[in-house]
């Protein structure tokens, strides 16, 4: 199967000024890794840094930025890497799932994808497994479909339940 490229706009974080830029959809990586001469001539300018490990096992610390996507006429913000000038491209999971996107390695394209969604409101929606037909995806959370219960509360922390 392997991996395969597509083309996606970078801009700058207003989405005024757009480049077209060939990625490599890497479903493993991250975030997504554009080349630093391409953000600079879209104005973007590092925000932050974070450290990450290669494929070779290395550590190493890059620059990031918030900028705009465009995939498919939707404009989107997404969290870069600062890549070395003239380096490979890459289209990471963040900006994947931002645009709602999976890879279709056989027929080397992006397919729309829904969301996942742990519980669509609180109080006594609890996931019933009996209702579910089998379909409960336990890939993501090995707990659901065990009468688990999760409401937002104040302050942005989650709380957890068994029923």
């Amino acid at each position: 199967m392997g991996t395969f490229q597509v083309a996606i706009e970078i801009g700058d974080a207003a989405g005024e000024r757009w480049e077209t830029v060939d990625v490599v959809v890497d479903t493993g990586a991250s975030y997504s890794w554009i080349p630093a001469d391409v953000l600079h001539r879209r104005g973007v300018q590092p925000q932050f840094r974070r450290r990450f490990r290669t494929a070779d096992d290395r550590s190493v610390e890059r620059d990031m930025a918030v900028t705009a996507a465009r995939w498919d006429g939707q404009v989107l913000p997404t969290l870069v890497v600062f890549a070395d000038a003239g380096s490979l491209a890459v289209l990471g999971a963040h900006s994947l799932e931002g645009f709602s996107l999976a890879a279709d390695p056989v027929n080397r394209r992006l397919i729309p994808v829904e969301g996942f969604a742990l519980l669509a409101g609180c109080g006594d929606s609890s996931i019933d497994p009996a209702a579910t037909s089998g379909r409960v995806r336990t890939s993501r959370l090995p707990t659901i479909g065990d009468g688990l219960t999760v409401c937002g509360a104040a302050a942005g922390s989650l709380s957890l339940s068994a029923s």
